[in-house]
């Protein structure tokens, strides 16, 4: 696996699918800032239809359709129907995950969190999600909400640096004495070294 982060504000997605499941993974796509995002479900709720909006089809799509997107989620359709759409999909180049169905899928989504601008994501490249949320959820307790701050500052400060004509070096050198010098890390291997 590569893990990469795509910018949903560039590329079209499609959600199929609108049970339980695929009103999470909506919340998580506009979340994720997703701009070109169509949705095609033929059963929903309530719920899912406020969230949906103007972007909700109420059909399932149709075959010539598939080709003008990026990325295709399938969730809470029947497994022939998701099936079909998967194979139908990336014969068209396109990347499509279907949920639970390892064997269909082209990416898979990581537990993540947020603080801002920094994401730290976790798989476990589909073979327990459940792992990948558990180990998540350990993490986001070492990572507080003041991350978000300090990603800013560290932000700031190497625009600085760059604006005084820094090369790549020392701007990283100095980004590493940044965070040093703000105790941001517990600096172990120093300790361990004086010992």
């Amino acid at each position: 696996m590569f893990p990469i982060f795509l910018d949903l504000t560039k590329f079209k997605v499609a959600l199929i699918g609108g049970g339980h499941s695929a009103l999470k993974r909506l919340e998580a796509l506009d979340e994720s800032g997703a701009r070109f995002l169509t949705i095609y479900a033929d059963e929903f709720g309530k719920e899912f239809w406020d969230m949906a909006g103007g972007r909700l089809v109420t059909r399932m799509p149709y075959d010539e359709e598939l080709k003008k997107y990026t990325a295709i989620m399938i969730v809470d359709i029947e497994e022939e129907r998701a099936v079909r759409i998967a194979k139908k999909a990336q014969e068209y180049g396109i990347l499509v995950n279907v949920e639970d169905r390892k064997e269909y899928c082209d990416f898979y989504y990581p537990s993540t969190i947020k603080r801002g601008d920094l994401i730290i994501a976790v798989s476990t490249s589909g073979k327990s999600p459940t792992l990948a949320k558990r180990i998540g959820g350990f993490i986001d307790k070492l990572f507080p909400a003041v991350w978000k701050e300090r990603l800013e500052d560290i932000g700031y400060y190497r625009e600085q640096l760059r604006a005084q004509g820094l090369d790549y070096k020392e701007v990283m050198d100095k980004s590493e004495q940044f965070i040093d010098d703000h105790n941001w890390f517990e600096k172990k291997d120093k300790e361990k070294e004086k010992s």
